[in-house]
């Protein structure tokens, strides 16, 4: 039934759960190949097994530096994904803050990725960091006033989302920032970039945040590989363990070892997964440029329009998008069906089409999202939600196939409810 010719993926199903991840691009997979035969080397070896890995990381961090838009390449570090990324920013800098005195508060908001509200649960409730949870307006959007009301002589760390990863708002990071910073001068911000990177742009340094983070998998890269950004004006010299001064100390690694990535991340580097990265940094950048997201977003609209074009009218005052209206990233369609559960509506378009009903990392349990109840969607509504993710290999074509299947099983339903008040 797919059409997704171009794919480096060979299915039936039409695929609509970029949010979740993306297929490896051909030409990242071709990239990175070389790296687990003939350039096998360790990156860290004088001799000349070591010197191609060790040109090729240098090449990566590059690509990765100039997409986000920042000259100083060694403030890109490689992790195995943002997951590892934020709980070692989260947790080092919250650390490093209270222990010169500065504060033991925390500012971060309901609807972060659990990557972040786990790691922050983990600070609150183990080793006794006071947090505030900042509430969204209805469109998931985290505004200045809140920050600022927020904000206390003891605050120490901001960590705030640039997108959502469920229903696609765009918070104001660079405001967020500002104001954070004004408030005072120490305190370190930190935004979850994983969604956003690839598909907007993303510029930590001239919006002036300490910490960002970039997901492989979320740009076209295998899973497993990731990266942080790290302000340069925060970075020491590495510590030398073998004389243990405190005075060199590293402030921002977690874990401890030999010199790898200047000492933050020490590990023998995963070359190839790290060229896959670079290669398809390098192929965001070229998206970008030449604004590719602006055919994502029709076809995005597409979806929605073709979606409601096939519900009989009727049922249209019982069908919500969630998110922000314009200011939301260009691949995102969360909608929610009301009165109609998502796994009625997903047990009959599975065959056909992939999606989700709320983020993909954590749908397993049947309970209303997190983020939609923190937006104050009814549950009525909010227990109908699919979101809905287009990508690099979408087609119009796929678009118009999705969208008659999930009008068809809608109206199937809406014609066997009575529309009760509780589900």
């Amino acid at each position: 039934m797919a059409s997704q010719s171009n794919a480096p993926f060979s299915s039936n199903i039409i695929y609509l759960d970029y949010n979740a991840t993306t297929p490896v691009d051909k030409e990242v997979l071709n990239a990175m190949l070389p790296y687990f035969t003939d350039h096998f080397g360790n990156a860290s070896s004088a001799h000349s097994f070591g010197a191609k890995p060790r040109s090729a990381l240098s090449s990566a961090r590059k690509s990765i530096a100039s997409l986000i838009n920042v000259e100083e390449e060694e403030s890109i570090i490689f992790t195995s994904g943002s997951t590892e990324a934020i709980n070692h920013i989260l947790r080092v800098a919250a650390f490093k803050q209270r222990d010169k005195g500065l504060g033991d508060h925390i500012i971060t908001t309901k609807i972060e990725h659990p990557a972040v509200l786990e790691t922050v649960k983990f600070l609150q409730h183990v080793h006794k960091f006071r947090v505030t949870y900042l509430q969204p307006d209805e469109y998931a959007m985290i505004h200045v006033t809140a920050l600022e009301k927020a904000l206390q002589p003891d605050t120490v760390l901001v960590s705030i989302m640039h997108a959502n990863n469920e229903v696609g708002t765009i918070n104001p990071i660079e405001s967020l920032c500002k104001t954070a910073k004004s408030y005072n001068k120490n305190i370190l911000f930190h935004s979850d970039t994983s969604q956003s990177i690839g598909k907007i742009h993303v510029y930590p340094k001239e919006w002036g945040l300490d910490f960002c983070v970039v997901a492989g998998h979320k740009i076209y890269a295998p899973k497993g590989i990731g990266a942080m950004y790290i302000n340069p004006e925060l970075k020491k010299q590495c510590i030398d363990t073998r004389a243990y001064d405190k005075s060199d100390i590293q402030e921002y690694n977690l874990l401890y070892g030999a010199k790898q990535e200047n000492g933050y991340r020490p590990g023998t580097e995963n070359i190839a997964y790290c060229v896959a990265l670079g290669k398809a940094a390098e192929l965001s950048i070229t998206a970008l440029k030449f604004d590719h997201m602006a055919t994502i977003r029709y076809l995005r609209d597409l979806l929605y329009e073709e979606i409601m074009s096939n519900i009989p009218q009727r049922y249209h005052s019982k069908i919500k998008i969630n998110g922000h209206p314009y200011i939301k990233l260009p691949n995102t369609l969360s909608i929610s069906f009301g009165f109609i559960r998502n796994t009625q509506i997903t047990k009959q378009i599975f065959k056909y089409v992939a999606c989700s009903t709320g983020a993909a990392c954590h749908s397993g349990d049947i309970q209303l999202s997190y983020v939609l109840e923190a937006c104050g969607l009814s549950i009525n509504f909010g227990m109908g939600t699919l979101r809905l993710s287009v990508g690099r290999y979408t087609t119009e074509k796929d678009v118009m196939l999705a969208a008659k299947v999930i009008a068809s099983a809608v109206t199937e339903l809406y014609s066997k409810t009575r529309f009760a008040s509780k589900l």
